[in-house]
């Protein structure tokens, strides 16, 4: 999910897109039932529970299929996110430019707080950073 957000110190008809929800990119639950990325069922037409949801098997989708046939280019794209955008200090440095261009706005907000306060979310956004970059490793590896 993702939100346009009007950035005043950029050009007055200038919306900038902030991503929404990332945090769980690299992020797999072992609870659920979906098959690994690289593996491809008997039954494509199988649904798996996900987040809450249905998902089919990743596998059976031609383009992972592609992937999975020859995975050096997609491990040189994760490495170059690592070492780019990825990178903790880029990471923190985006996080707090974001936090800054919209924490009035989240303060203000009267919804009902259904999980954290947009100050333990953000915050609990920074301490996962080790964890991802170190999962997103793991699958370079793997």
């Amino acid at each position: 999910m993702s939100a346009p957000v009007h950035d005043p110190s950029e050009s007055p008809n200038r919306f900038t897109l902030i991503p929404w929800d990332t945090e769980s990119t690299f992020w797999i639950n072992p609870e659920h039932t979906t098959p690994h990325w690289t593996e491809i069922p008997t039954d494509c037409g199988q649904t798996y529970e996900y987040w809450g949801g249905l998902a089919y098997a990743p596998g059976c989708d031609r383009v992972f299929r592609a992937l999975d046939t020859d995975l050096s280019r997609w491990r040189a794209a994760a490495r170059m996110l690592l070492d780019g955008p990825f990178a903790e200090e880029a990471m923190v440095a985006s996080i707090n430019r974001y936090e800054e261009l919209i924490a009035d706005a989240a303060h203000a907000d009267p919804t009902p707080i259904k999980y954290a306060t947009f100050d333990e979310t953000v915050a609990g956004l920074r301490s996962a950073i080790p964890s991802m970059r170190k999962r997103l490793e793991q699958l370079i590896a793997e």
